[in-house]
């Protein structure tokens, strides 16, 4: 038993590790820029454009004191855009409570860039087609990648569009269900209806009949 528990240990070890793999690709940027936020060798310059995969761009904006972090949402749908953009809000309002007062400053735009990328070109980077989200920026500072939380920041920043487009789904698919649920006990209400209906009309029609037969023995003996 204790080498099949270190077995499955250092299978679950090499399963982090490879699922760590595109998190460590794809948030290499936004890693060495923090790391120079931190050190506090970061030097103000251009917005850079990063392109993870087609249609999920982001925008490194450094600064001296701060980094800002620009994000392009598209969206495949109407639909799923009208779920989107009130999931991007809710970053801003989350922002205003007073138990992250400290957190990274974050600010939406749906329909305007933000000054930080006015003028840079993304229409060569962005996905063709679906329907702008408009976009979220976080703005950083030294205290929010003082440390080991220079990870947890990193994850969250890399995996953004993937965490947008899980709340999308995942939101569809609970949308999708209470209505599934609510259809069925409309059509659960009809059917009891229905056959209540039903044996109502069944005891009026014996009733009347059983008036009729008696009508008929009333006549027969009066001949």
């Amino acid at each position: 038993m204790p080498r099949l528990e270190g077995a499955f240990q250092k299978q679950d070890g090499w399963s982090r590790s490879l699922a760590s793999v595109r998190l460590l690709l794809a948030g290499h940027p936004i890693r060495q820029v923090l790391r120079a936020l931190e050190a506090g060798s970061l030097a103000a310059g251009p917005p850079v454009v990063c392109c993870n995969t087609p249609g999920q761009v982001y925008i490194i904006k450094p600064a001296a004191e701060s980094v800002a972090l620009v994000f392009p949402i598209r969206f495949r749908s109407r639909q799923d855009a009208a779920i989107g953009v009130a999931c991007l809000q809710e970053f801003v309002d989350a922002r205003r409570g007073p138990s992250l007062g400290r957190a990274p400053t974050c600010a939406y735009s749906p329909r305007e860039a933000p000054r930080e990328v006015a003028d840079v070109d993304l229409s060569s980077v962005l996905e063709p087609g679906g329907l702008s989200g408009g976009f979220l920026t976080f703005t950083l500072s030294r205290r929010h990648v003082a440390g080991p939380q220079v990870e947890g920041v990193v994850w969250s920043m890399a995996t953004l569009h993937q965490f947008v487009a899980y709340h999308v789904k995942a939101t569809k698919a609970m949308m999708h269900s209470r209505m599934r649920r609510r259809v069925a006990s409309m059509v659960e209400l009809l059917q009891q209806s229905g056959a209540a209906g039903g044996g109502a009309g069944a005891g009026a029609a014996s009733g009347a009949g059983g008036g009729g037969a008696a009508a008929g023995g009333a006549g027969a003996a009066a001949v």
